[in-house]
C-alpha cells in the first residue's frame, strides 16, 4: 500500500468526499463498473474518455472528490476585438442583475455603384438609413432616443479595432427633429409605398445632408477611395437608459442609405451600401450594478454565492484552484478526470434567454488568453453547452488540470467567457462554490477522479 505523508493525508481526508473508492484486483471489473456508471450518469459517453485512456494498472486505486477548493469572482472583461463581424447591435438594456450595456455602431457606407451621374440639375428628395432585423433581441422593446452622427475620423479597413474604441464625429444629429425616438420592431415586417419589407429599422436622415451628397462632384463618386475620403461613415447610438438591444445584419442588401432624388428627366435613388468589404465595428459600454458595482472601480466582485458572464465585452467569471498542487504531494498520481460543474443562477427564461455555449481560457506566460487543451479537439469533448435538464453547464477540463500539475500551465485559473461574444448581449449567472450550505449540487464544483 501507498504511504502518504501526514500533509497529504489531511488533504485527503478534508477534500475527499465520501465516493472514495479502493479497488482491489478481485473485485476490479465490477466495481470499475459501477464507478465509471457513478460518475458518468446522465453525461455524454465520452465524458469518461480520461478512464479509458489509462493502464488497468494505474486503476487500482481511484479517488474521486467533489470537495477540492475553488475560489471564484466575476471579473470585468477586457475589450475584445469588433471590426468586420457578421452582425451588429444597436440599443441600450437595463438588466436589474448587471447594469446598463450600450450598443452602438460605426460603419463606412460604399458606393452601389461607382461613377455615379446624378443627371441634369439633381434635387434631393430624402435620405432613409434602413438596417435589417436578424431577428434576436434582449431586454423590453421601448422607445428610444436615437442620434445618427456624421464620422470625421478615417476608419482603416487593415486596422483592428476593439470594443472599446471611439471614432471622431461631428454632434450634429441627422435624423430630423421629430424623428428621433423609435421602438425596436424586430419581428414586424413593414410596408413602403405599397411593398412589403422584411422587419427593419428605419431613420430619416436630414434633407440637407441628401443635397450635399447630391452635389458632391463627379470626382466624389469616381472611385469608393475618394468617396470614402468625402464621407467617413456613420455612428449610431442610443442616448436613452434602457429600452432594448437587437441585432442587426448590415451585410444584407436591405441595409443601406438610399437618396431619393429627381433630375430634369427623372425621379430615382441611389444607394450607399455595407458589404463584407465595408469597415464596420460594434461599440460596447457598461454601467455595473447590483452585484457587480465594484467592476466600474476595477474591481473584482466576489463570487462565493454568485457569479456572471456577459457578452458583448461585459464580464467574465474567472475561478481559481489555489490547493491543486497538493495532488503533486501523491506519488505516481494520474488525473482521470476532471469535471467543472456550473450550475445557473436562475431558472431559464426565454425573454433573456442564456448563452448556448460557454467557453473556457487560461493564460500563458506572457498573460495572453490561450484556449484550454483539447478545447478545439474532435477527440475530446471539453463541453461547454447550456443543459437545460440541469440547468448547468459542464467542462471536461482533465488535460488543462494533468498539465498543471506536470508544470505545464503557467497560472492556476481559468476564465470561463460566452461565446458569440462580440455580437451578442446574454447575460448567464453561474452559481459560486458557497452558493448552498443545504444542497451541495447548486454549488459550482470540480469533481476530480484520480489514481495512484
Amino acid at each position: 500500500m501507498t504511504r502518504f505523508s501526514r500533509e497529504t493525508r489531511n488533504w485527503l481526508r478534508n477534500s475527499s468526499s465520501t465516493s472514495i473508492l479502493i479497488l482491489s484486483k478481485r473485485s476490479f471489473a465490477a466495481a470499475l463498473f459501477l464507478l465509471i456508471l457513478g460518475v458518468s450518469a446522465c453525461k455524454k459517453e465520452n465524458d469518461a474518455v480520461g478512464l479509458d485512456l489509462q493502464p488497468e494498472a494505474d486503476l487500482l486505486n481511484i479517488l474521486q472528490t467533489d470537495t477540492v477548493t475553488l475560489v471564484a469572482a466575476t471579473v470585468r472583461e477586457d475589450s475584445l476585438r469588433c471590426d468586420e463581424l457578421s452582425q451588429s447591435l444597436l440599443g441600450n438594456n437595463l438588466d436589474p442583475n448587471t447594469g446598463l450595456t450600450r450598443a452602438s455602431i460605426y460603419t463606412q457606407l460604399r458606393l452601389s455603384t461607382p461613377d455615379h451621374d446624378f443627371g441634369s440639375n439633381p434635387v434631393a428628395d430624402s435620405l432613409v438609413l434602413s438596417m435589417k432585423y436578424t431577428g434576436e433581441s434582449w431586454g423590453t422593446m421601448r422607445p428610444q432616443y436615437f442620434e445618427v452622427l456624421r464620422m470625421t475620423e478615417d476608419y482603416e479597413i487593415d486596422s483592428a479595432y476593439y470594443t472599446n474604441r471611439d471614432f471622431e464625429f461631428d454632434p450634429t444629429n441627422l435624423i430630423p427633429p421629430g424623428s428621433e425616438t423609435q421602438t425596436f420592431r424586430p419581428e414586424q415586417s413593414i410596408n413602403i409605398d405599397g411593398d412589403s419589407l422584411g422587419p427593419q429599422v428605419r431613420f430619416p436622415l436630414d434633407v440637407g445632408l441628401a443635397q450635399e451628397l447630391v452635389e458632391a462632384g463627379a470626382e466624389t463618386y469616381d472611385t469608393n477611395d475618394n468617396w470614402l475620403d468625402f464621407f467617413k461613415g456613420l455612428h449610431i447610438r442610443s442616448t436613452s437608459g434602457q429600452g432594448g438591444i437587437v441585432n442587426l445584419d448590415l451585410v444584407d442588401g436591405a441595409s443601406v442609405m438610399r437618396l431619393y432624388y429627381h433630375n430634369d428627366t427623372d425621379t430615382t435613388f441611389f444607394d450607399y451600401v455595407i458589404n463584407s468589404v465595408t469597415g464596420r465595428m460594434n461599440r460596447f459600454e457598461h454601467s455595473y450594478a447590483g452585484d457587480l458595482q465594484v467592476l466600474n472601480q476595477g474591481e473584482d466582485a466576489n463570487g462565493d454565492i454568485r457569479n456572471w458572464v456577459k457578452a458583448g465585452a461585459g464580464c467574465k467569471t474567472q475561478i481559481t484552484f489555489p490547493y491543486l498542487d497538493e495532488l503533486n504531494k501523491i506519488e505516481g498520481r494520474t488525473i482521470n478526470k476532471a469535471e467543472l460543474i456550473l450550475p445557473v443562477y436562475q431558472p431559464f427564461n426565454n425573454r433573456a434567454p442564456y448563452q448556448e455555449l460557454l467557453f473556457v481560457l487560461t493564460e500563458d506566460e506572457d498573460g495572453n488568453a490561450v484556449g484550454l487543451p483539447g478545447q478545439l479537439s474532435s477527440i475530446i469533448d471539453i463541453g461547454g453547452n447550456y443543459e437545460s435538464f440541469g440547468n448547468r453547464y459542464r467542462f471536461n477540463i482533465t488535460r488543462w488540470v494533468q498539465n498543471y500539475l506536470n508544470g505545464e500551465q503557467a497560472v492556476n485559473f481559468i476564465n470561463l467567457v460566452s461565446n458569440n461574444a462580440g455580437i451578442s448581449a446574454r447575460t448567464v449567472g453561474i452559481n459560486g462554490p458557497h452558493h448552498s450550505e443545504i444542497d451541495s449540487t447548486l454549488n459550482m464544483r470540480l469533481v476530480l477522479t484520480y489514481s495512484n
